[in-house]
This record gives C-alpha cells, sequence and structure tokens, in this order.
C-alpha cells in the first residue's frame, strides 16, 4: 500500500526531471543557433558600411547602404510576423542560414570581379531582410523556452556577445579584403544552419492569421492593448535614432582620429562589451527596480551618452560614449523582452513582436539618410539634436508610464504570462 501511496509521486517527479532536463537541452540548442545566426548577421552589417566606405570614401554612399539595409529589414518584417506564426522554427531557421550564405558567395564572386560598390548596396539589402526574418524566428523560440527576467537577459546577452565578436572579426577580416569578411559570414551561416537541423521543438502553436495585412493588424491590436508596451517602445524606437545616426557616422568620425580599418569594429566591440555586462546584471536589477523606472532611466543615460560622443575630442572619448549608449541600449532591451514575454498572446506574439520591431527599427534608415545628407563637419550637431529629440520623447514616456503606474494595469492575455522555470 506504501509503494502504491509512493508510485505516482515518484513517476511525477521523474517526469518533471526529464521535462526539465529536455527543456535546458532546447535553450542550449536554441542558445547555439542564436549565437551563429546572430554572429554572422553582426559580421555583414559591420563589414558591409566599412567596405563601401574604404571603396567610395564616401558618407553619401555609406549612409545611403545602411538606409537600404534597414529599408530592407522593415520591409522583411512587415511580412514576416504572419509567416513565423504559422511556420516551423527549424525550417525558418534552415532556409534563413542557407539564403544568407547564397548572398556572402554572390558578394565574395562580385569582389572577385570588380563589380563595384553596387554589389555591396544589394548585398546589405539582402543581408538585412534575411537576418530579420531569423531573429523573429528565434525571438518566438526563445519566448517559448525563457520567459523570466533572467533568461531574457541571458538570451540579450547572446545577442550583445555576438555584437561584441562580430565588429572583431569583420575588422580582422577587412584587414586581409572585404571577401574574407564575408566568406565568414558564409561559414557562420552553415553552422547555424548546422545547429538548427536537429531542432524538433515547435513552440506556441497558432492559427493562420491569414495575410500579412491582417496579421499586421493584430499585431497591432495586441500592442495597443498594453499601453505599457507602447510607451516603452516609443522609447526605445528613439533611442535607435541615436544608435542608428552612430552607426551610420561612425566611420566617418573616427576617420578623424585614426584611418585603420579596424578601429571602426574595435570602438563597437567595446561598446557591446559594456551591453553584455549591463544586460546580465539587468536581470537582477528587475528583481528589485521596477520596469517603468530603470527604462526611464536607461533611456536618459542614452540621451546623454549621445551628447557626449557628439562632443568627444579623442578616439577613446569616443568610444567610451558609445559603450554608455550600448549599456544603456543593452538594459532597454532586458526591460522590453521581458515584459512583452508576459503580456502578449501566444497566438499573435510573432505579429504582435513584428509590429514593435518595426516600430523600434524605423528610425534606422532615417539615420543612415540624416547622416547621408549631412555634411561629415556637422555630423556632431546632428547627434546632439537627435539627443535633444530622444530626451523630449523619454520625458513624455515618463509620464506616460507614471499615470499608468497610478491606475490597475491591463492585465496579461491569456496564456501570455507563462509559468517560469
Amino acid at each position: 500500500m506504501i509503494g502504491r501511496l509512493v508510485m505516482p509521486s515518484a513517476v511525477n517527479s521523474e517526469g518533471q526531471q526529464d521535462g526539465a532536463a529536455a527543456a535546458r537541452r532546447t535553450a542550449r540548442q536554441i542558445g547555439l543557433i542564436r549565437t551563429c545566426d546572430s554572429l554572422a548577421g553582426s559580421v555583414a552589417q559591420t563589414a558591409i558600411p566599412v567596405a563601401i566606405f574604404r571603396i567610395t570614401g564616401s558618407a553619401l554612399w555609406a549612409g545611403s547602404t545602411f538606409a537600404l539595409e534597414w529599408t530592407a529589414r522593415l520591409v522583411a518584417i512587415s511580412c514576416g510576423g504572419a509567416l513565423i506564426d504559422r511556420s516551423n522554427p527549424r525550417t525558418l531557421l534552415i532556409a534563413s542560414a542557407c539564403a544568407r550564405v547564397l548572398v556572402a558567395a554572390a558578394t565574395i564572386t562580385a569582389f572577385m570581379t570588380g563589380a563595384g560598390p553596387l554589389a555591396i548596396v544589394a548585398a546589405g539589402a539582402a543581408v538585412g531582410a534575411i537576418n530579420e526574418v531569423s531573429y523573429l524566428t528565434l525571438e518566438k523560440v526563445g519566448a517559448a523556452v525563457a520567459v523570466s527576467a533572467r533568461a531574457q537577459a541571458a538570451q540579450t546577452a547572446i545577442d550583445q556577445g555576438t555584437v561584441l565578436l562580430g565588429p572583431l572579426l569583420a575588422g580582422t577580416a577587412l584587414l586581409a579584403g572585404p571577401a574574407w569578411a564575408f566568406t565568414m559570414v558564409a561559414v557562420l551561416s552553415t553552422m547555424a544552419a548546422g545547429a538548427a537541423w536537429p531542432l524538433t521543438h515547435r513552440p506556441m502553436h497558432a492559427r493562420s492569421t491569414g495575410t500579412p495585412a491582417r496579421a499586421l493588424r493584430a499585431g497591432v491590436r495586441a500592442v495597443l492593448k498594453q499601453p505599457v508596451l507602447c510607451w516603452m517602445t516609443a522609447a526605445l524606437a528613439s533611442m535607435n535614432l541615436l544608435a542608428a545616426l552612430l552607426q551610420a557616422a561612425t566611420p566617418v568620425l573616427v576617420a578623424t582620429w585614426t584611418t585603420s580599418p579596424a578601429a571602426v569594429g574595435i570602438a563597437w566591440s567595446a561598446a557591446a562589451a559594456a551591453a553584455i555586462a549591463a544586460a546580465a546584471a539587468a536581470g537582477r536589477i528587475l528583481d528589485r527596480v521596477a520596469p517603468r523606472r530603470l527604462i526611464v532611466a536607461v533611456c536618459a543615460g542614452a540621451a546623454l551618452a549621445t551628447a557626449c560622443a557628439a562632443a568627444a575630442p579623442t578616439y577613446a572619448l569616443f568610444t567610451a560614449a558609445l559603450a554608455l549608449l550600448a549599456a544603456a541600449e543593452g538594459v532597454a532591451l532586458v526591460v522590453l523582452r521581458t515584459t512583452r514575454v508576459r503580456l502578449l498572446p501566444p497566438s499573435v506574439f510573432g505579429a504582435a513582436v513584428a509590429v514593435m520591431i518595426f516600430a523600434l527599427l524605423l528610425p534606422m534608415p532615417l539615420g543612415g539618410l540624416l547622416t547621408a545628407g549631412t555634411d561629415p563637419k556637422h555630423l556632431p550637431y546632428l547627434l546632439v539634436a537627435a539627443a535633444a529629440v530622444h530626451a523630449a520623447v523619454t520625458g513624455a514616456a515618463a509620464i506616460g508610464l507614471g499615470r499608468l503606474q497610478s491606475r490597475p494595469q491591463s492585465p496579461p492575455a491569456p496564456g501570455a504570462d507563462r509559468s517560469q522555470r
């Protein structure tokens, strides 16, 4: 009789242990895929504008390439939400990685045949679209296996870690020639496809939301039901304008201090190192500080960092300002990702995240266009003006979030607040 009473409990315990072990294996597998895929995208994102500037010596070409790349990303996001909600993540991840390999191979061929800067511009647009599809897919998979603040901080740290290694690898490869950088992109993409091949986890099954337009409308409705997400997204979108301007302008600004092709990569790698540390700490900070207060504080820090970058008299101080901006962005991303995983319903998670990412990335091509249309010697004034705009948006978000805190918050959608393990 005692055995019969104990056996069910033992079986349940063993089942829970097996389930937890399987979840850990899946999380590690997804982490490996995310690392390889994000690293490939980071190398390409760093190599393309630097290669363009080295070939043409023109800030107009560098800014236009940046703008076109992020325009392609926005188009991919607008169509990707519905695709991700109704597709197998394994198929999407493998297809994205293989497509990036093909683009890298075509770009290497263009370099070898002397096709000129237009080939790099086209590669930037194609890689940008591919990167967004794979990123959205990984976001949905990651949301299914990790919903706690610390788990989201770990995923953000992976992203920031690839941002750290990507520019270093790209800068090193560019010393030997642009073709080597794209060879590295092809190798990393192949590794990502190989890591995704045994993936069997299909998270958050959802009914088809129909056409991309209908999926976007569903995503917009899901986000608008959570005003906290709206204010956070607005604050981070204005922060991304700062990041976009600095990403597009960094090759031009750094050229005033050094002509080393690795200098841009080193600066952004130092910034990414700060972002990793900040993202790792953000999970613990969220245990003690309200997300609304934390995101307002780091957004204010981003405005200060951009103003410091504009006024930096040396390469070292400019790099330090980039590090402060990246650290603020890392913490803000952890806050936003943790909040949206807890509030958004699984049935439209991909579409809703696509809407949020679309809003977050909308300033990126604008940053490239503004940089392309600004005289290089006036870029510091442009950065100061953008910092002022971001400070104003942050102030409005602080007021809006404060008002929301004074009244009951909208409850999470059914199924959105998944249990944490």
